[in-house]
């Protein structure tokens, strides 16, 4: 089995076999809140919960156009200096993003585009706005 997207961004995530049930039905496995109540996650990864394919599709690009390897991904890495991004390569990475979740990004919004974290707000923006649109 490879290697997930939250490991890839620094989350320790149990392994399956070690999340048994108790007899009372309750896991032995601890939930940490980590958000203040009321703020609202960025993205999933944060959260701890499942890649979804707005994630997968990041990081797949990511993955093709830099030499960065997938275990130091974070969400603030900044595209042009961490990731060594210059423009055709930003914009290699975002054709492939649009390409696979099949969507546009006004290049205005690429351009303000600083990190991993501002990526996926700007690609779930888009995402959301082009299935509900």
């Amino acid at each position: 089995m490879g290697i997930s997207i939250a490991e890839m961004l620094g989350m320790e995530l149990p392994d399956d076999d070690l999340a048994t049930l108790k007899p009372d039905g309750e896991s032995d496995i601890e939930i940490v809140e980590t958000r203040n109540e009321g703020e609202k996650s960025k993205e999933s990864l944060e959260s701890g919960g499942e890649p979804d394919d707005v994630e997968e599709a990041v990081v797949a690009a990511l993955l093709n156009e830099t030499s960065v390897p997938a275990e130091k991904f974070s969400p603030q890495l900044t595209l042009r200096t961490d990731f060594d991004l210059d423009n055709i390569g930003l914009y290699a990475v975002i054709a492939e993003i649009e390409q696979e979740l099949s969507i546009e990004i006004p290049d205005a919004e690429i351009e303000k585009t600083m990190t991993l974290s501002d990526l996926f707000v700007v690609v779930r923006s888009h995402k959301t706005s082009s299935s509900t649109g």
